[in-house]
Order: C-alpha cells, then structure tokens, then sequence
C-alpha cells in the first residue's frame, strides 16, 4: 500500500485526517520489527 491509501484506509476506518509524513514517520519506526516477524521461524503443524 501506498502512503496515500493507507491514509484513506484511516481516515475511512476511523473518520480521522493523518498526515502521509506521519504515516511515513510511523512505518519507518515499525518496519525492522515487521521484517523480523515475516522471517521469524514458524512452529510446526501437529496432526
């Protein structure tokens, strides 16, 4: 998604204006941690 419709997803969620700087702002903080959770190892399915 775009900075841009992430900022329409909010404002249509939430019926609130965010700033696309903020919404940079604040995908720069989480990305790392977003990152490692992709990659993190996956338990196993037990049948």
């Amino acid at each position: 998604m775009s900075v841009d419709d992430i900022c329409s997803e909010i404002n249509e969620l939430y019926s609130t204006d965010i700033s696309p700087a903020i919404v940079s702002k604040i995908t720069d903080k989480v990305m790392e941690s977003a990152v490692e959770w992709q990659n993190r190892p996956l338990d196993p399915i037990l049948w």
